[in-house]
Parts: structure tokens; C-alpha cells; sequence
């Protein structure tokens, strides 16, 4: 019986985490657009703040990633 007991609590533990990281994923990117709840405004949090986040990955990739000379040195050849 004892078994059964931590097999249960394993299983119950397991469904709750994954249905509160499915409905977290489902939140940052859903919705696309705007939705208005009676005075409130409701987005994803990934699709309103796309422009920052683009800015940031675009400074990101040009101060680490991409070397200018290197840039310019394969653009010539």
C-alpha cells in the first residue's frame, strides 16, 4: 500500500507541474494581440515587449558574436 501511496503523490506532483509550465509557456506568448477585459488589457508578454527584446538580441549578437573586421574581412574576399 505504501507504494501505491508514493506512486500516486508522484503522478499528482508530475500533473501539476506540467499543466502550471504549460499555462506559464502559454502566457508569455499568448495572446498575439491585444485582448481587452472589461478595463484591462491583456498580451503575451513575449509579443508585447518584441521590439525591446529584438533591440537587445541584435546589441547582444553585434557586441559578442559578430566581429566587425572579421565582418568586413569575409564581405571582401
Amino acid at each position: 500500500m505504501n507504494i501505491f501511496r508514493l506512486l500516486f503523490i508522484a503522478l499528482i506532483s508530475g500533473l501539476i507541474g506540467y499543466i502550471t509550465n504549460v499555462l506559464a509557456i502559454r502566457r508569455l506568448f499568448r495572446p498575439y494581440k491585444k485582448v481587452k477585459i472589461g478595463p484591462i488589457y491583456f498580451q503575451g508578454l513575449i509579443a508585447k515587449r518584441k521590439e525591446d527584446i529584438a533591440k537587445s538580441v541584435a546589441d547582444t549578437v553585434t557586441r559578442d558574436l559578430v566581429d566587425r573586421e572579421d565582418l568586413i574581412g569575409q564581405l571582401i574576399k
